[in-house]
């Protein structure tokens, strides 16, 4: 058993620096808690997105970078969930795909787990 703190339980201690830290934390209800904020989700689901997009039309970063009249590495740190865009990024990004702007943050195919993606993948190659 680990230690209880604001109704969760920290089930797995390490060590970092000669001091122990409680990570991993379960609620008492038996459901995961989740460590990741929601808004660095959807922040790592917009630039899964970009890049779809972006892989679609066989674009490179530098590619779509001149495109929308945007650094390219600047793109790339946003694909990689590192970065966040402003809106008007997003608009010449939005415009340089060929998408509305609402388009970038249909997020349903970036939210596949590996498992999913490698089930629908199967299921695809066998249908053909």
């Amino acid at each position: 058993m680990g230690r209880i703190h604001n109704n969760y339980e920290y089930i797995h201690c390490v060590k970092h620096n000669n001091r122990k830290r409680w990570v991993y934390c379960a609620s008492l209800d038996g459901y995961i808690a989740s460590m990741e904020k929601p808004a660095e989700k959807a922040q790592v689901l917009l630039g899964r997105r970009i890049r779809s997009l972006r892989n679609e039309k066989k674009w490179t970063l530098e590619e779509l970078g001149e495109i929308a009249a945007t650094n390219h590495k600047h793109i790339g740190e946003v694909e990689r969930g590192l970065q966040n865009p402003s809106f008007a990024v997003l608009v010449k990004i939005a415009a340089a795909l060929g998408v509305d702007l609402p388009e970038l943050f249909r997020f349903d195919q970036e939210d596949l787990t590996r498992k999913q993606a490698e089930t629908e993948i199967g299921r695809i190659v066998n249908s053909l």
